[in-house]
């Protein structure tokens, strides 16, 4: 399909280092002028946090305690930052803009290389203005960090998940393998809903290698790597609050998004226990009500799921407004109003340009390993936002593997693939299921 399938990221940067300046410009323009004052909900947790273990003060809640309740990476970026420079947030959002368009190069690299140049062109172009990447550099929240450490590596992975000729040779391979296996090991300590994303990639290459006994002892390099920080954070975990766990919220996610009022989002109700010695017995309690709630009404369980996925598949109008007004007022639907509407309805457009596109793509667009790895992103977590809760925030995952399929969606009538009827039908539902949110989405910004 590509006439670059060896395109290298410095490729990229010599034939589009222009549209990447600017990119890197307008990023930095947002850290440095947008910075909600002060900062509230998880972005102030994660911020105290990084600035704790910075004193010195170890990885402790706010009242003085060790903590298990949120991932480790991010708080330790944080404090790493400010050891270097200087307890300055605005540090935080300037190096996320750096890491943003280190990301927009890689997804750049993996569009030349499955597509060509003029898929390439297209995806930083539409990257480069995308409201949803954008003012996540402005947020202090781990979704920026999380989305360059998923790019990292699937770039590392890159031999295996295109067409498997020219491969290196086999100690660079195991390089790769070793340094996806660092990477996916980073990736789970900022994100723990990763955990099994990398397990999953290695299975899916297993099964499409023609050397699977070469791929299986990569995959276990990797595998064995990546498990080594995790691991060492679930032994802390135990030991500080007794509970053998990457994140005590793993509960509290449960339970936002299974309780019988839950809308589909991240919304607390009446429990919010958050330090020892209640993050164990919390972490518990909520876990085996929600089993229990779950199991009792399986019905209202299967409803609050495509609640979920709704929730999900909704645009960042959240993030847009929260981080351009700030958390005053306090309603969000105060927030929206003093957002421009042309804001929101570019941030409300591109949004569904790319996903509808990204899904017709997949069903339509021409075949190729690039189909197989990306679905399987965007399935997994869709996959963890029905187990949890939904909301745009997981776009982090899910769109660069819709941005990229977007960008390969045919342009010629005659380059569409004939789909079978399971996969017209699988088309037809999920384009109906989103056109039907989407207009929802569209009268109420509408109507504020």
């Amino acid at each position: 399909m590509s006439d670059f399938p060896h395109l290298r990221p410095l490729d990229v940067l010599r034939h589009a280092k222009w549209l990447l300046s600017v990119a890197l410009l307008l990023r930095l323009l947002l850290a440095l002028t947008i910075s909600p004052d002060p900062i509230a909900g998880e972005e102030a947790a994660f911020e105290q946090l990084g600035r704790r273990v910075a004193e010195g003060r170890g990885f402790i809640n706010d009242v003085g305690l060790p903590t298990a309740y949120h991932p480790l990476g991010y708080p330790l970026l944080i404090a790493g930052l400010y050891q270097i420079a200087g307890e300055h947030v605005v540090l935080v959002r300037v190096v996320q803009a750096l890491f943003s368009t280190l990301s927009l190069l890689i997804l750049g690299t993996f569009a030349g290389r499955v597509g060509g140049l003029r898929a390439m062109w297209k995806v930083l172009i539409v990257a480069t203005i995308l409201p949803a990447d954008l003012f996540h550099v402005t947020a202090i929240l781990p979704t920026t960090f999380a989305s360059l450490l998923l790019y990292l590596l699937l770039l590392t992975l890159s031999p295996w998940l295109g067409d498997p000729q020219d491969r290196p040779s086999n100690i660079r391979l195991y390089l790769r393998a070793a340094l996806a296996g660092v990477f996916g090991g980073a990736l789970i300590l900022v994100q723990p809903i990763t955990l099994f994303l990398p397990l999953l990639l290695w299975g899916w290459i297993l099964w499409r290698s023609r050397s699977r006994a070469l791929v299986l002892r990569l995959a276990l390099v990797s595998l064995l790597l990546s498990a080594i920080g995790p691991a060492a954070w679930i032994v802390r975990n135990d030991i500080v609050v007794g509970e053998r766990t990457l994140t005590t919220g793993t509960g509290a996610a449960l339970y936002i998004g299974n309780h019988p009022l839950a809308p589909g989002g991240n919304r607390w109700y009446d429990i919010n226990f958050s330090h020892p010695p209640f993050e164990r017995a919390a972490q518990r309690m909520l876990i085996r009500s929600t089993i229990k709630s779950m199991t009792q009404h399986p019905f209202a369980t299967l409803k609050r799921v495509l609640r979920k996925w709704a929730w999900t598949l909704r645009s960042d109008q959240g993030l847009v407004a929260r981080q351009l007004v700030g958390y005053e007022p306090a309603e969000m639907v105060d927030a929206l109003r003093d957002t421009p509407l042309w804001l929101r309805l570019a941030t409300w457009f591109l949004h569904v340009a790319v996903f509808a596109a990204g899904w017709s793509a997949w069903c339509f667009g021409p075949r190729g390993p690039w189909r197989g790895w990306t679905a399987l992103i965007f399935l997994y977590i869709m996959t963890t936002v029905a187990v949890f809760y939904g909301a745009p925030a997981q776009h982090a995952f899910i769109l660069p593997p819709m941005l990229l399929a977007a960008v390969l969606l045919p342009e010629r009538h005659e380059d569409f693939a004939q789909p079978s009827i399971p996969i017209a039908i699988v088309w037809v539902i999920g384009f109906l299921l989103g056109v039907g949110i989407w207009l929802v989405e569209a009268v109420q910004l509408i109507s504020l």
